[in-house]
């Protein structure tokens, strides 16, 4: 069996690429193993119990946006082992490093829309990820555009206690993935309250993952762990960045809904479907050149915005219909604006 050692991802591991051949059906497949750098044998067995509970459920996830975990080995010394898909183009936050500036907001989108996509999967169960960062997300290239899958999830709460990871003091989140986490994990409070990831946390960390994605911008780059518990503890958060090459995919709508997750109020943000549904009527306003939330420059004197309320919310509402309706000087080139402002007309003289 051949190994090639990969880049550590997501929780303390180390992770390898083996060769595993299924004799019995004759299929070869790449498979990941991520070991943990430090023994399991200082689980508990109620712990320990609860671990392999975590991964079972895993297992039995089919989804096309999470990761298929095949199962556990005890064959890679004293620790428990995970045997996963192989994904050789590595995580999003190694593709936003490395070709973010290639990427086009088509991608960005479909990445983000498979994100939700699994989220969505995942709480409705209901299950919890508890650690959503752009290194807990796969990219998968097939046919020419990424795929976004879902890792490491459910385990966060168990391996940080247990494997001795260390952890921000007070809170209940690993060192390192305090810039993705929700305010109400990072709050000073008993250790020994056992407090548990929801899916609202999730959510907020969704908002940082689009954040990072469509800005290629990590959150609170340029500061460390220490500021940003400083910030998060004086009710600060992450502004909007200026106008540049890299946050021209940061329309007022996008900004809006990472804003939304990024509530103080949990229940105030959006849920997975929500999410979910506001990146596709992005991806579909982008297939029809429409952008919503925004104004394409070359028809900005006469285009129908769409933010928030939609058309059909405007449609609706014969008064602000005047407004919508273009001059009689003013032709847009885009076809679809066309149908569309012409039935707009048609209603209003009506």
């Amino acid at each position: 069996m051949e190994t090639a050692v990969g880049p550590c991802q997501g929780l303390a591991s180390v992770q390898h690429r083996h060769n595993l051949l299924i004799s019995l059906f004759i299929i070869a497949l790449q498979v990941a193993v991520k070991t943990f750098r430090h023994p399991t044998d200082c689980i508990s067995k109620q712990d320990l119990r609860r671990f392999r509970r975590e991964t079972a459920i895993w297992s039995h996830l089919i989804h096309d946006n999470i990761v298929t975990l095949y199962g556990t080995t005890e064959d890679f010394g004293p620790t428990i082992a995970l045997v996963s898909r192989w994904f050789p183009d590595g995580t999003l936050f190694r593709l936003i490093t490395e070709q973010g500036a290639t990427l086009t907001i088509k991608s960005k989108l479909n990445l983000l829309h498979g994100i939700a996509s699994g989220l969505y999967y995942l709480h409705s169960f209901p299950v919890v990820h508890g650690d959503i960062t752009s290194s807990n997300v796969l990219v998968d290239l097939k046919d020419g555009d990424y795929k976004a899958c879902l890792t490491d999830f459910g385990l966060s709460s168990v391996l940080c206690e247990h494997l001795k990871e260390r952890r921000i003091e007070g809170s209940s989140v690993r060192a390192g993935a305090i810039r993705w986490a929700a305010p109400e994990l990072l709050r000073p409070h008993d250790p020994t309250s056992n407090i548990k990831p929801t899916t609202q946390n999730d959510m907020y960390s969704f908002g940082r993952v689009m954040f990072h994605l469509l800005t290629l911008i990590a959150p609170w780059h340029d500061i460390d762990d220490y500021k940003v518990m400083q910030k998060i503890q004086k009710g600060e958060d992450i502004p909007r960045p200026g106008v540049s090459e890299t946050t021209a995919d940061v329309t007022d709508a996008r900004w809006n809904h990472i804003e939304q997750c990024w509530s103080i109020d949990p229940f105030a943000r959006p849920c997975a479907l929500t999410a979910m549904n506001f990146v596709k009527g992005e991806l579909e306003a982008l297939n029809q050149d429409v952008f919503v939330g925004g104004v394409q420059q070359s028809d900005q004197s006469t285009y129908l915005v769409a933010e928030q309320a939609g058309i059909s919310t405007a449609l609706s509402s014969q008064p602000s219909l005047q407004t919508l309706v273009p001059s009689h000087n003013a032709v847009p080139s885009n076809p679809v604006v066309r149908h569309i402002l012409s039935t707009v007309s048609s209603l209003v003289r009506v």
